[in-house]
C-alpha cells in the first residue's frame, strides 16, 4: 500500500507531502486542485501483478472492470504545448513511499515528442535493483457515468457481452448488497461492454419496466462501484496463504456523482467494511458535503481526508480541518482571513459603521 506522496512539481502540486490511510483516503477541494491528478499519481506508482499467481482471478476482474492498474499516460493528456516544450522539471516529478519501505521511489518524466504523450516512470540508477511494487488497482474513472438510454448509435458490434464472470457466490453477494440499496433484485445478469465507453451489469428483476437499460445513472453507477468492491474481495479470498501480504486498491473519481447522500453514506459505511477485512486501500475524490461531514465526525483513524486549497500558483493541504472550516470552504469563503474570535460585520456606509460602533461601545461600557 501506499503511505505517502512527495510531489516536487506535477501541474499545481508543488513542494508538497501528502499522507494516506491504509485504509480511506477522501480527497475533496475547489475545481482545478489537482484532486484526479493525484489519483493517477497514485495509479502509476503501482504496477500491475504478473506471474502464474492467481492468474485466473486477475484475468476475470480485468475483463469485467474496465480500467485495471492504469498508468498516467493513459490518463492524462499533455498541454497544448508539445511535451518537450511543457517538460521543464527536470529530475524527479514525485516519490512515492510505501508502507514496508521508508526510502521511497522516485519518478521522472519521459516525454514522447512523437505522440505528444508523457510518462513518469522511475528514475533507476544503474545496478539499482529496485522495482515497483505490483498491486492490483481498479480505477473508476467518469466514463461510468455514461448514461446508457443517451448512447444513441446502438449497434450490435459495438454491445457485447464479456466472456469472464465472478463465481456464483460472488455474483450473489453482489446482488444482495445492490438490492439492499435499491431494493432491486437482479435476474439473469451478463457483463456487458459497450464499445470505447465502459463495462456495466446487464439484467432483467422481477419489475415490470425495470431491467439494466431502465435504471438511472445513480443505480447504474453503484453496481459499477459494487463489482470493483466484490472483485477486489475476490481477489483476497482466492489467496490460500493468509500469512502473506494481501493488499489491492480502488480509485474513483467523484464517487459522489449521481449518486444520493444516503447512498453515499452507506457507500462509506461499506468501504470500512471491506477495506478493514480485505486490506482495500481506497481513494475517491467528492464534493459531497454529506460525506465530509460524516469522515469528520466519525473521528477515526480508518478515514483521512485530504482537503486540497487552491492558492492560484500552487495547491496546499488544509490543516485541522473541521466541519465549520469544511462549510466555508465549499462556500468558498474568506474564513482563514478572519481572525477566530472576531465576528465580521458589513455596513452600507460610513454613518451605518459610527452608528454601530456607538453600540458596541455601549455594550462594552455596560457590560455586567
Amino acid at each position: 500500500m501506499i503511505s505517502k506522496l512527495k510531489i516536487i512539481e506535477y501541474r499545481k502540486l508543488k513542494n508538497i507531502l501528502i499522507n494516506f490511510s491504509k485504509n480511506i483516503n477522501v480527497i475533496s477541494g475547489t475545481n482545478g486542485t489537482c484532486k484526479s491528478s493525484l489519483l493517477y499519481l497514485i495509479s502509476n506508482s503501482f504496477q500491475k501483478p504478473t506471474g502464474k499467481l492467481l492468474k485466473t482471478e486477475k484475468n476475470v476482474i480485468s475483463i469485467i472492470n474496465k480500467k485495471m492498474n492504469p498508468k498516467i499516460e493513459n490518463l492524462s493528456k499533455e498541454t497544448k504545448k508539445s511535451v518537450i516544450e511543457s517538460n521543464t522539471v527536470k529530475g524527479t516529478i514525485y516519490t512515492s513511499f510505501y508502507e514496508l519501505d521508508d526510502n521511497g521511489i522516485d519518478f521522472r518524466k519521459h516525454a514522447s515528442e512523437k505522440y505528444n504523450r508523457f510518462s513518469l516512470k522511475p528514475k533507476y540508477r544503474k545496478g539499482d535493483k529496485t522495482s515497483i511494487p505490483s498491486l492490483p488497482i481498479i480505477y473508476l474513472g467518469l466514463y461510468r457515468l455514461y448514461a446508457f438510454g443517451e448512447y444513441e448509435d446502438k449497434n450490435e458490434e459495438d454491445i457485447s457481452n464479456l466472456s469472464k464472470n465472478l463465481p456464483q457466490e460472488y455474483l450473489q453477494e453482489l446482488f444482495d448488497i445492490y438490492k439492499d440499496f435499491t431494493h432491486i433484485n437482479i435476474q439473469n445478469f451478463v457483463h456487458e461492454e459497450i464499445k470505447y465507453i465502459k463495462k456495466r451489469g446487464n439484467f432483467l428483476t422481477d419489475k415490470d419496466g425495470v431491467d439494466s437499460n431502465t435504471i438511472s445513472s445513480g443505480e447504474d453507477n453503484l453496481l459499477i462501484i459494487l463489482t470493483a468492491l466484490i472483485s477486489l474481495k475476490y481477489y483476497y479470498k482466492s489467496i490460500e496463504n493468509k500469512d502473506k501480504i494481501v493488499e489491492s486498491m480502488l480509485l474513483i473519481d467523484e464517487l459522489d456523482a449521481t449518486l444520493h447522500p444516503a447512498f453515499q453514506l452507506k457507500l462509506l459505511k461499506l468501504f470500512k467494511d471491506f477495506s478493514e477485512k480485505y486490506k482495500i486501500q481506497i481513494f475517491f475524490t467528492t464534493h459531497s458535503f454529506s460525506l465530509l461531514e460524516k469522515a469528520i465526525e466519525d473521528k477515526e483513524k480508518q478515514i483521512k481526508i485530504i482537503y486540497l486549497k487552491d492558492n492560484i500558483e500552487n495547491i496546499e493541504l488544509a490543516e485541522n480541518l473541521t466541519i465549520n472550516k469544511l462549510k466555508n470552504f465549499l462556500k468558498n469563503s474568506l474564513e482563514e482571513k478572519i481572525p477566530n474570535n472576531f465576528i465580521p460585520i458589513f455596513s452600507e456606509d460610513r454613518e451605518a459603521r459610527l452608528f454601530i460602533e456607538k453600540i458596541l461601545d455601549y455594550l462594552e461600557n455596560n457590560k455586567k
